[in-house]
């Protein structure tokens, strides 16, 4: 698989498309690659509400959950 560590745009270029093209860019490669799966993991709070909504609007799905604890 290729593996994307969060993705983000900076708050002026949003809304242009810029980050649903690097998505399908890295599907591509994934392609590319001959990998069968594209993952990323994404922080979660208000402020990624738009990001989470573009990444299921483009086909991805919520396959898990990531637990921390302060310490």
């Amino acid at each position: 698989m290729l593996y994307v560590d969060d993705l983000s745009t900076l708050p002026a270029a949003r809304r242009r498309g810029h980050a649903r093209a690097l998505l399908e860019c890295c599907a591509q490669e994934a392609k590319r690659l001959g990998r069968d799966a594209l993952q990323l993991d994404s922080g979660v709070g208000a402020e990624r509400l738009a990001a989470h909504r573009l990444y299921l609007n483009c086909a991805m799905r919520i396959s898990s959950q990531h637990f921390s604890r302060e310490l």
